[in-house]
């Protein structure tokens, strides 16, 4: 089973702004990649889907200012269904963006940008602040993983990211959708990635913080379509006031250049089937902190599904068919989701393995 990393990156970019899309029913902007637009400046012109954003950096060249893309997204006719789907592509930057990105000095001399992903989002990234925070982050050299999810929790993640989907109280059971991965240069250690961040502003204290989280990664498809579903996760701080999809066509640790991530079709699933985090006596486990050992509790005799998630959205166990004392064993120390699947209904839970 190939093995699954988080991304320093897409750590770093989880957050929005407050000036958010307003949706209908919390519909996906063309969800289908249908539609289709041209973006730049002069000769420096690059498609994107219409309702999507991509990397891109501002440049000044002689008192002009233009925007140049650093993703590289392209509406390709091999798609799923209909007539377009986007392709996201790991390319090596060229001159000028190279030169752009390293003669920011804050950025310090080790830090290198040879290339990386192509990442698309409904809201555009701020890709200096971006960018400025990797490198400290990199140079303090803390970079665990603990580190990195109490700095998402606790931060105003506004800086980064622009716009999103106004959920107006929709509450999404997840995200699906179909895609075909091809990994570059014979690398096949190399995935995509996509992640759905919900949000809500405080407007007390005027911060904006993560409300809910799904992530997968996605491997080879043998040049075939396949099907996803990402669950989302709402956890125990508040509704979510705004959903962010992004895409990322590699995964730092793995990328490799001419990876190419195709994406098609699509949609919010089961927006009424999941029982928000924690809120559902009925089911629960115990104990919790735990060495390891967790026993399911169920007050009625209707099985239940159950899967183990970890911090960074991999499956990690999962049993169908548990009745009340089915015992689980995680082995690995952090923390987990437990979704459990009654009837029909979801309930999700956070446990800790110490």
């Amino acid at each position: 089973m190939k093995k699954v990393y988080i991304t320093i990156l897409s750590s770093l970019i989880l957050g929005f702004s407050s000036n958010v899309m307003s949706q209908n029913n919390a519909t996906i902007p063309n969800h289908s990649f249908e539609n289709w637009t041209t973006e730049g400046f002069m000769f420096f012109q690059h498609d994107i889907p219409v309702g999507w954003k991509g990397l891109s950096i501002a440049i000044d060249t002689f008192g002009m200012q233009f925007s140049y893309p650093i993703s590289t997204i392209s509406k390709s006719t091999d798609a799923q269904n209909g007539s377009y789907a986007a392709m996201l592509e790991t390319k090596e930057f060229d001159t000028l963006i190279s030169t752009a990105l390293n003669s920011m000095g804050s950025l310090g001399e080790d830090f290198n940008f040879e290339g990386m992903p192509s990442i698309m989002s409904i809201g555009g990234i701020n890709v200096l602040p971006m960018f400025r925070d990797l490198a400290g982050m990199m140079g303090s050299g803390d970079m665990s993983l603990e580190t990195l999810l109490t700095t998402l929790l606790t931060t105003d993640l506004s800086e980064y990211l622009e716009g999103g989907m106004a959920l107006n109280g929709f509450v999404p059971g997840g995200l699906k959708g179909y895609y075909k991965y091809i990994p570059g240069q014979d690398n096949d250690e190399d995935a995509a990635m996509i992640m759905i961040l919900g949000t809500r502003y405080d407007a007390t204290t005027h911060r904006r913080t993560i409300a809910g989280v799904g992530m997968m990664i996605l491997g080879e498809t043998n040049n075939e379509y396949q099907e996803f579903e990402i669950p989302y996760f709402a956890l125990p701080v508040g509704s979510a006031d705004t959903l962010e999809i992004i895409i990322f066509s590699s995964q730092i640790q793995s990328m490799a250049m001419g990876s190419k991530l195709y994406i098609d079709n699509l949609s919010l699933s089961n927006p009424n089937s999941i029982t928000s985090a924690d809120n559902n006596t009925n089911i629960n486990c115990y104990p919790n902190p735990s060495n390891g050992d967790i026993t399911l509790t169920i007050s009625n005799n209707t099985p239940a599904d159950v899967i183990f998630y970890n911090s960074v959205g991999a499956k990690v166990l999962e049993q169908k068919h548990c009745n009340n004392g089915t015992h689980f064993n995680l082995s690995q120390s952090g923390s987990y989701i437990m979704e459990v699947t009654q009837n029909g209904y979801k309930t999700i839970k956070t446990i800790v393995i110490k």
